[in-house]
């Protein structure tokens, strides 16, 4: 179902994610702790951002088919499917989203780590 392919594709993301995040924020051997424009410090909170909201993705997309699927089962009325899926990938896409930023608003970035 769709509900699948957007919990499947948070999965997908957090895992790259979470593999490229130990390639690219390795240290050169050169002792040079930078890389690029951004720190290597600035750049694995980047990356913890990233994480943070994809795995929160793939929670709320949990949620969301626990949620389809007591409708399905438990209220068995004529609800309209399709005005459903709207709300849950508002909520699915937009919760987590709104929890990093909140979490980046009371506390800044120094959550994600200091190094």
């Amino acid at each position: 179902s769709k509900m699948l392919i957007h919990l499947c594709a948070a999965l997908m993301v957090g895992l790259v994610l979470f593999i490229l995040a130990g390639y690219a924020t390795g240290n050169d051997g050169t002792g040079n702790e930078s890389c690029g424009t951004l720190t290597i410090s600035t750049q694995r909170r980047v990356w913890a951002i990233g994480l943070h909201y994809f795995w929160l993705a793939a929670l709320a997309w949990m949620v969301m088919e626990g949620l389809n699927l007591y409708a399905i089962i438990v209220i068995v009325l004529g609800l309209n499917l399709e005005s459903r899926y709207k709300w849950y990938r508002i909520v699915a896409w937009g919760a987590p989203l709104v929890i990093v930023i909140v979490t980046i608003g009371a506390a800044g970035t120094s959550v994600y780590g200091n190094a």
